[in-house]
């Protein structure tokens, strides 16, 4: 576990420390103290590069942890640091949850569980200066309604009979990176695109899908191509509560949907020996929504999805210099039926319950028929690292 968590900023020192009350006050902190760490050493003698740290607090978790251990106020508060490196900033933050096991090795899972909540927290803090709000509303998260959930999973499973996945890069990607025992972890495995032909090429397949429609299609569909002996499907969201273990791990058009991406990945490269792959749409597939959604909410931005810059952005804040392809491919695309889209984006919108919104809403879907069902330029990228350790 590490002891800080730490990014590079495009924003400059001034700029950082600009930023650092509103920052840290979206996140429910509170700013203690400002120290001029590098002024206070330059007095001292030591010509030191620009720093200043932060002492930042939420006043209920630090209540919690003192609840937990005393021990535990020599740590607090926490301390944000903004750093000077040439024409940008460095930002990194004290992480206690190492500090906490030295001092309590045996702490239950509640415990545990609190200290992740912690350190995603922090990390959120940190991860908004680089660019990418960890605490901007995702658009993904909002659709995964169970009717949508359903619709998804029945369009999937028609993908699926239609394209052979064999032929995909994503497929060939993930044999090229297999050990000796040919072990996967599919998350989000959805109706089994990819774990089912996986598995009958000899592999052993964790699947991970937290919906039951798409487990349901998932089941029945291993059962039909024998496969079910090789595929352990685990009914639960990434990452999962129970650590798994595989040589290669992926997410294909899954991270989209998670509410931490950090702890996404990282959860990714605790989980895989050999190879971590993700694949991501390069351009915003719901662009026309830009149009739709101030009509509704003119007041509120955007919720967001997230596409191949904001992840790997995020990743290389992470530290992670990860390879990249991208694939294109001119496909149709087709406005689902009616009653789908409008199922999927009543809900988005938040207006189910509102007549004249929903009226209003057909009306523009009608208008943008046109433009949404054309032949259109899909660029797909499929980013793959070697976990660290």
């Amino acid at each position: 576990m590490a002891i800080e968590y730490r990014i590079d900023s495009k924003l400059t020192f001034e700029e950082a420390c600009s930023d650092v009350p509103a920052v840290v006050k979206k996140n429910g902190f509170a700013v203690l103290a400002e120290i001029k760490t590098s002024e206070i050493l330059k007095s001292k003698g030591l010509d030191y590069t620009e720093l200043r740290t932060y002492d930042i607090c939420n006043a209920g978790f630090a209540s919690r942890a003192l609840a937990i251990d005393a021990r535990l106020e020599s740590v607090l508060p926490c301390h944000l640091i903004v750093k000077k490196a040439s024409d940008h900033s460095e930002i990194s933050v004290q992480l206690p949850g190492e500090i906490f096991h030295i001092l309590s090795p045996n702490s239950s899972n509640d415990v545990e569980a609190f200290l992740d909540e912690v350190e995603k927290k922090l990390k959120g803090i940190v991860n908004s200066f680089g660019g990418y709000d960890m605490n901007a509303e995702k658009l993904g998260s909002r659709m995964l309604t169970p009717a949508v959930m359903k619709i998804m999973a029945d369009n999937l499973n028609k993908l699926s009979q239609s394209i052979d996945p064999r032929t995909s890069p994503l497929y060939q990607k993930i044999l090229q990176n297999l050990g000796p025992d040919r072990s996967i972890i599919d998350i989000g495995s959805g109706t089994g695109r990819f774990a089912i032909p996986l598995a009958q090429s000899g592999c052993s397949v964790t699947a991970i899908e937290p919906s039951g429609e798409m487990r349901k299609w998932l089941l029945s569909n291993a059962e039909k191509a024998g496969v079910m002996p090789s595929i352990k499907v685990v009914p639960d969201s990434w990452p999962t509560k129970e650590t798994v273990r595989a040589e290669v791990t992926f997410a294909s058009f899954v991270i989209q949907f998670a509410d931490d991406p950090v702890e996404f990945i990282h959860a990714m490269e605790r989980s895989a020996s050999k190879k971590c792959i993700l694949v991501v749409h390069v351009d915003h597939i719901f662009g026309f929504l830009k149009d739709i959604w101030p009509v509704f909410h003119p007041s509120d931005p955007l919720p967001v999805m997230l596409t191949f810059t904001d992840i790997y952005s995020t990743m290389l804040n992470m530290g992670i210099i990860a390879d990249v392809s991208v694939y294109s491919e001119q496909r149709e695309i087709r406005m689902p039926e009616p009653t789908q889209i409008m199922e999927m984006l009543s809900g988005l919108l938040g207006i189910r319950d509102n007549p004249n919104e929903i009226k209003l809403l057909k009306e523009m879907l009608i208008s943008k028929k046109e433009s949404i069902q054309q032949q259109m330029n899909i660029r797909t990228a499929i980013i793959s690292w070697i976990p660290e350790g």
